[in-house]
C-alpha cells in the first residue's frame, strides 16, 4: 500500500521526535502549495522536503517561557539542525537565522 506526501510527512516528524499540531501541517502543506493527499513517489522528494523544512524551522524558532519559577525550553537537537542544513544544502535553501554577509561602503571611514 502507498503512503500519501501527509503519512510521509508524519513519520518524519515522528522520527525526529516533534509534534506538530494538524492545523499547523495543514498550512505548511497549502503555504508550499502542495497536496497531503496526493500518493508520495519519489518525484514528490522536494513537495516533502519543503513541507518538512518550514515546520522544522518554525519548530527551532519557538523560544523558550519561564514564568512563575517554571521553566520549558526547547532542545534544539543537532540533529535537527543538521537536517536542516542537509536540505538547505541540497535545494540551495537559506538555514533559518543564517544571515549573509554583506559588503558595504566603508571608504568614508578613511
Amino acid at each position: 500500500m502507498a503512503d500519501t506526501i501527509q503519512t510521509v510527512i508524519e513519520a518524519k516528524l515522528n522520527d525526529l521526535t516533534i509534534d506538530v499540531d494538524p492545523v499547523s501541517l495543514r498550512s505548511a502543506l497549502l503555504d508550499n502549495n502542495v497536496d497531503g493527499s496526493q500518493m508520495y513517489t519519489s518525484s514528490k522528494s522536494k513537495d516533502r522536503d519543503s513541507v518538512l523544512f518550514d515546520l522544522v524551522s518554525d519548530v527551532l524558532a519557538k523560544a523558550d517561557v519561564s514564568e512563575s519559577g517554571l521553566s520549558i525550553s526547547f532542545d534544539r537537537k543537532n540533529g535537527i539542525v543538521q537536517y536542516l542544513a542537509k536540505l538547505a544544502n541540497k535545494y540551495g535553501w537559506d538555514m533559518p537565522g543564517s544571515s549573509r554577509p554583506t559588503i558595504q561602503n566603508a571608504t568614508n571611514r578613511w
